[in-house]
């Protein structure tokens, strides 16, 4: 049996369900560059067989707080994963991986910080407009 994305998800083996219930990794925002970041722990539920599991990119993913790997493998109901990712070395950029677990994925997002306004910026530009509008005192 074939999943959406066309990675087999059974194989003759009576009805057993490989698919995950879905997961989600959650983004992180203002990071500090080229510095290795690891996601949340996703508890795999919804399987009652092993399912593949892999990452793209140059993320990696590590089962029941064993080694970290960029290898594809299996993984079984109610282990736990988490990813892990390095952020670009570039102010306000993006890096990304994907984790894929019987057909079902999610992206997990790293942004740096930087890279416009953010972080502060807008006090700068606001001060002179703020000065121009302070109540004068008056002299009698």
């Amino acid at each position: 049996i074939l999943d959406v994305y066309g990675a087999v998800v059974a194989a003759g083996n009576g009805g057993l369900d490989a698919v995950p219930n879905t997961f989600s990794l959650h983004d992180q925002y203002d990071v500090q560059p080229d510095t290795l970041y690891t996601s949340n722990m996703i508890r795999i539920t919804g399987i009652d067989t092993p399912a593949t599991i892999s990452i793209s990119g140059d993320g990696e993913y590590s089962i029941d707080n064993g080694g970290f790997t960029g290898a594809a493998g299996t993984i079984t109901a109610n282990q736990n994963v988490r990813v892990r990712l390095k952020s670009s070395a570039q102010a306000g950029a993006i890096e990304r991986t994907q984790l894929i677990i019987g057909g079902i994925r999610d992206t997990f997002n790293l942004k740096t910080t930087g890279g416009g306004r953010g972080g502060g910026g807008e006090a700068i530009w606001l001060l002179p407009l703020l000065m121009a509008c302070r109540p004068r005192k008056r002299n009698h």
